[in-house]
Formats: C-alpha cells, sequence, structure tokens
C-alpha cells in the first residue's frame, strides 16, 4: 500500500512539474537580452548574436556614438529584413533614429560574418543612454 501511495505522489509531482514548465512568460517583442546597453526587438526572427553601444568621448564630451551588432537568423525560414537602430536617453525618450538597412535572403540559422556599426553624432548625441535596434520582416 505505501508503494502505491508514493507513486501516485510522484506521479503527481511529475505531472505538476511538465503542466507548470510550459507557463514561462514569454515576451513576444524581443528575441534576446540587453547585450551593453543595445535591446533587440525583432518579434522572434533573429537574435542579436552580439551588440555594444560605444560614447566616443574628448574629456567628457560625447563626440559619437556607435552601434555595432551581428544578427542571426531563428525563424525557420529564410528572411528579408528592415533593421533599423534607435537612440534612447536615460528617461526613454527616442534622440534619434538610423536610416534602414535592408537584409537579403538571411538562411535559417546564419549569424552574420561581418559586424554592422551604425554611428549618430548629431547635436543631441550627449544624451544617448542605450539603443534599441528595431527588425522586421519584409514580405
Amino acid at each position: 500500500m505505501g508503494l502505491k501511495k508514493l507513486f501516485i505522489v510522484f506521479s503527481f509531482i511529475s505531472l505538476t512539474a511538465i503542466c507548470l514548465s510550459g507557463c514561462l512568460e514569454q515576451n513576444n517583442k524581443n528575441s534576446g537580452p540587453v547585450i551593453e546597453n543595445v535591446e533587440l526587438e525583432s518579434n522572434d526572427l533573429v537574435a542579436l548574436a552580439y551588440g555594444k553601444l560605444t560614447l566616443y568621448k574628448e574629456g567628457d564630451v560625447v563626440l559619437r556614438a556607435q552601434v555595432d551588432y551581428r544578427l542571426k537568423n531563428i525563424a525557420n525560414r529564410v528572411l528579408n529584413l528592415n533593421v533599423t537602430v534607435e537612440f534612447y536617453d536615460k528617461n526613454d525618450t527616442l534622440v534619434n533614429v538610423s536610416g534602414t538597412k535592408w537584409i537579403e535572403n538571411l538562411r535559417m540559422g546564419y549569424t552574420e560574418a561581418q559586424m554592422n556599426s551604425v554611428v549618430y553624432d548629431g547635436e543631441n548625441v550627449s544624451k544617448v543612454d542605450h539603443a534599441k535596434i528595431v527588425v522586421v520582416e519584409r514580405i
């Protein structure tokens, strides 16, 4: 009788763990963590293989902000993408939006070999705190 109860308890715990493992909260907008002040918004199309925001200064004066990144296709299909980089201040207020880059035929599972770089050196460059790479699929 004790073995039967033990089996029922073990089965209940196992079933509960399996059911709860599918309940993890998932943010559909982002496909990865912030890497060195660079966030990714891609609706699970790509992941950041590398991302870094560098502020170039002369003394205490910021001269330019540069985002370097590489993307990896995590979708189960070949992708054609529009990529823009947005620069934000500490209050999450948009400072600048870069021009759009088009990526053609990014193969499944492929990570870009070359680094992409976007530079902002406009009048509000001193306000830049972090950046967001926004990726939209072109259909």
